[in-house]
């Protein structure tokens, strides 16, 4: 049921997390499950349907942490599938954020992570010269870590102009209506969309001995720019 679940949380990105239900011959029990992890209920036998009836009028009315699982800013797109049907093998999305852009998912992080997404923009316009990109990642509440859209904010704008051999962030939303529940001595986290010009690849990827030391460079110029600048955002 756990594996069950993590698939379902990794191909369904306008849900932060989802309940399912394992039913044994002789008992069944509860499941959730999200980017923080799998959780389930101690086995109920038969007899005792209480806790059966109250998972099935969560599914409808969810209790307080899980009401705000669903993320309203990003649907399905059928536009581009013949008769509206849906394409499990090459599904699109749209963004309230982008009104009229369609994007496909180009990469899903493990199912137990940060619950990172990111999303390329089909078919752009001529002019756009590039697709856009948009990243989702579930963030601590805390904000302890994960400082990607302060040091990109600070790269880019706290200077003349961009950073060469930088991703280039363009916006930034944070979403605090979607956000995993509060479980035991676990952090609440909460959705951050990025819209980027680029997607970004690792340094092992360069094309060639010059593409590798350009990038080299610019690791070092980024590192040297934000020296001063790191203490605040861990």
């Amino acid at each position: 049921m756990a594996m069950c679940l993590g698939d379902l949380h990794q191909s369904r990105p306008d849900v932060a997390g989802a309940y399912g239900l394992y039913a044994g011959l002789k008992d069944y029990s509860i499941h959730w499950g999200d980017c923080m992890g799998a959780y389930k209920s101690p086995h109920f036998q038969w007899s005792n349907l209480d806790p059966l009836i109250q998972f099935v009028e969560s599914l409808y009315r969810p209790p307080h942490g899980h009401r705000d699982a669903h993320d309203q800013t990003i649907e399905l797109d059928l536009s581009h599938a013949e008769g509206g049907v849906f394409v499990p093998d090459d599904p699109r999305w749209r963004f309230s954020l982008l009104p009229g852009c369609s994007f496909r998912v180009i990469l899903v992080d493990p199912e137990r992570s940060r619950g990172t997404r990111i999303f390329q923009q089909q078919n752009y316009p001529d002019e756009q010269k590039a697709p856009l990109i948009v990243k989702d990642v579930y963030v601590p509440e805390s904000g302890r870590r994960y400082g990607e859209a302060a040091m990109l904010q600070r790269l880019h704008f706290g200077r003349k102009g961009p950073l060469e051999g930088c991703l280039r962030a363009t916006e930034l939303k944070f979403d605090r209506e979607v956000s995993t529940p509060l479980w035991p001595k676990l952090e609440v986290r909460q959705k951050q969309r990025l819209l980027c010009f680029d997607t970004g690849k690792i340094i092992v990827q360069s094309s060639s001995v010059l593409q590798f030391l350009e990038a080299t460079f610019d690791s070092l110029e980024r590192e040297r720019f934000l020296a001063g600048y790191v203490p605040r955002l861990c």
